[in-house]
């Protein structure tokens, strides 16, 4: 529409000058007439000139109008693929994309505004990184109205994109919790991924003590305060003031608690190997067992695939427990918490599809003031997320020893690391969502 609005008004303004020309040696041509007949002719020729420049007004109107159009869906859409990017829901990226719509000059007396995420046309159809913003108006029509009295609509569109960034490993989601991502202590914490903090406190990233930090990035939303060694192999500092990344498990809902299926605490043994199995379903299908007086673990434990709910007491264990399962999923429920601090050997891996899928330990999201201990020996293996967007997870341990690739995610309300860790991100199979950080917001289209 502004091409064709551009290229029809210089079209139309060369044909007007040429006009003016002919008028102009016509009128000198008979300016000694006598006859009347220039009169006539002026009065003929006259109601066209002034049309014909009303409707060259008009047209080059229409094209200022096209173009402010265009910027107010260029903003709203950048302005919609921001919130995107926080991790908010369509309504609130339509807010979003109206406010800043109305500070642009457009308002919905003025036309009506479509967004679709994804877009709904377009090379970036279904595409979930990006939103469409469209714009349409209504016109009524001035001097052209003698031509035809239809309003003319203008349109505008826009599509922004969520893009590039990297995949971070460990985030911390408090919104304004002082040192809300801490490494402290003496200890020396190995990142194959990123690190991210979601405070705004000045002291959000903190690394001090007499440890350190590795890791391909950091980020936080706020500051950073670092006194100890930080080698950040693909940033060349700690972003500080950077954009909030979103919970990728938010939309996960908490499993429907089913009956007690086992009153005893203690499980295992230390000179026998035990093995459990779930011994229900719930309604979605998944095999599920319910512990609600806590859990002991004791010796070698082999959890068979399936969900295992904790309840009325933490999930504990002795010193030299190992604990195996491939499949599993442990949901601790409120005010119980996770406290492996006694070096358990894990070896442990989430479920890869399903409701579930790569959610290892999963605390309620009704659970405060709780801190959650996995403190696993070197020879740990931890496939899957530790996922506590409430409460605070103290994490020492690796993912992975054995040479073939770990995939350990730690989110919590607030983390903090007090030992040595080394966290891998080969999450290829896992099942786990993406913690994309660093993203950038551009218009494609």
């Amino acid at each position: 529409m502004v091409r064709s609005a551009r290229w029809f008004a210089m079209s139309f303004g060369a044909n007007m000058r040429h006009l003016q020309r002919d008028v102009t040696r016509l009128i000198r041509a008979y300016g000694d007439d006598t006859s009347g007949a220039i009169a006539v002719l002026i009065a003929l020729l006259l109601p066209a000139i002034i049309g014909g420049m009303g409707l060259g007004a008009e047209i080059g109107y229409w094209y200022f109008l096209q173009r402010d159009l265009q910027h107010a869906a260029d903003v709203s859409a950048h302005a919609a693929g921001i919130r995107q990017r926080s991790g908010d829901d369509v309504d609130l990226l339509r807010v979003a994309a109206q406010d800043v719509a109305a500070k642009a000059g457009f308002t919905a007396s003025s036309g009506a505004l479509e967004l679709h995420h994804p877009p709904a046309a377009g090379p970036y159809t279904g595409n979930n990184s990006a939103v469409e913003v469209i714009l349409t108006r209504t016109v009524p029509r001035l001097f052209s109205a003698i031509f035809d009295e239809a309003p003319v609509t203008m349109r505008a569109r826009a599509v922004a994109r969520v893009w590039l960034g990297s995949d971070a490993c460990v985030l911390a989601l408090a919104p304004g919790a002082p040192a809300a991502l801490r490494i402290t202590s003496s200890a020396n914490v190995s990142l194959d991924c990123d690190a991210a903090s979601n405070s705004i406190a000045d002291d959000s990233f903190t690394v001090d003590g007499s440890g350190g930090l590795s890791a391909r990035c950091a980020s936080t939303a706020g500051g950073a305060y670092v006194t100890a060694r930080v080698t950040l192999s693909d940033c060349e500092n700690v972003h500080e003031y950077a954009p909030l990344v979103p919970d990728p498990y938010r939309n996960v809902a908490e499993p429907t608690i089913p009956a007690c299926n086992s009153n005893n605490r203690n499980l295992g043994n230390p000179q026998t190997n035990t093995t459990v199995a779930p011994s229900a379903t719930i309604v979605s299908g998944m095999p599920v067992h319910h512990f609600c007086n806590g859990l002991f673990l004791k010796g070698a434990v082999t959890f068979e695939p399936g969900l295992y709910i904790i309840s009325g007491g933490d999930l504990d264990a002795n010193a030299g427990a190992q604990i195996y399962g491939e499949g599993v999923t442990f949901f601790i429920t409120s005010p119980n918490k996770v406290h492996l601090n006694g070096h358990a050997e894990l070896h442990l891996s989430a479920p890869p599809s399903g409701e579930l899928s790569g959610i290892l330990f999963f605390a309620s999201r009704a659970g405060s003031d709780v801190v959650h201990q996995v403190n696993g020996t070197a020879g740990s293996i931890v496939k899957g997320a530790i996922y506590a967007p409430t409460t605070l997870i103290d994490y020492t341990g690796n993912s992975s020893s054995d040479g073939n690739g770990g995939c350990t995610q730690v989110i919590g309300y607030m983390v903090s690391f007090s030992g040595n860790s080394g966290l891998a991100s080969d999450c290829e199979d896992a099942g786990t969502q993406d913690i994309k950080v660093n993203e950038v917001v551009k218009l494609v289209e």
